[in-house]
């Protein structure tokens, strides 16, 4: 997969990271997992934007498990969740329909000093209300205008 992508020149990944999303939308790429095994294998250096790139893919391919080794995976190495990693993964989990998940992660998130923004409200408002759960969707909407 690696090798597509040396043939468009990418060497660095500042360079990869603006395919990973666009390339993720192709049919063929149905595993961003390997994606990502094979830039650890070449050596080629993950940072946080890059790793964002790859749980928002995961997420849209329905891979959220994955997503979800990945988000540990990134914590032991050091590198930092942003607030758009979070934000992210609670809409992964959330389409999903894994809401239990995406709620305990977004009290982790705020235990980080992280406060939910429209971005997180509307992922889980939205998940809450795919999944039936008419009250939380509406609990969520008062704490957003809170």
């Amino acid at each position: 997969m690696l090798l597509y992508f040396e043939t468009k020149g990418v060497r660095k990944q500042w360079q990869l990271r603006k395919y990973i999303p666009k390339e993720s939308q192709n049919k063929w790429l149905k595993q961003p997992f390997k994606l990502y095994s094979e830039m650890m294998e070449k050596g080629i250096k993950h940072d946080t934007v890059t790793i964002n790139n790859l749980l928002d893919s995961l997420g849209k391919a329905g891979r959220v498990s994955v997503a979800c080794s990945i988000f540990k995976g990134m914590k032991m190495k050091g590198l930092t969740p942003t607030m758009f990693t979070h934000n992210i993964l609670i809409n992964g989990l959330g389409k999903a329909g894994m809401m239990e998940a995406a709620t305990a992660l977004l009290q982790e998130m705020q235990e980080k000093g992280f406060y939910p923004n429209t971005v997180t409200y509307n992922s889980l408002i939205s998940s809450f209300s795919n999944v039936g759960n008419v009250h939380s969707a509406l609990a969520t909407f008062q704490e957003m205008k809170e």
